[in-house]
């Protein structure tokens, strides 16, 4: 059974996979048209729900490690694994940009 640190770790780690998600979803929503308008707004909208993933995992990546003695192998990998692939991310999203 899980304990109390453990189901905040997971909750937090639902939260942020349901954000990342949507951050990856929602530029996708956006009317096509032409110009360089709604691809703009498409990054735009990707970089802003990456920065909210991204901070979240940095929350999420605190408590982890401030709980670190009271979690499992399972919380554990939940709560360092959002920082990781967010972070990852938006190094990929500024290369791919610088270019």
């Amino acid at each position: 059974m899980a304990n109390d640190a453990e189901r905040r770790v997971l909750r937090l780690a639902g939260i942020w996979l349901a954000l990342a998600v949507a951050s990856l979803l929602l530029p996708r929503l956006a009317p096509p048209g032409e110009g360089f308008a709604p691809a703009g707004t498409a990054i735009i909208v990707l970089a802003g729900g990456l920065l909210l993933s991204a901070l979240l995992a940095l929350v999420l990546l605190a408590q982890t490690l401030r709980l670190r003695g009271s979690l499992g192998l399972a919380a554990r990998v939940c709560g360092i694994a959002p920082a990781v692939v967010t972070l990852s991310a938006l190094l990929a999203l500024w290369a791919l940009l610088g270019y």
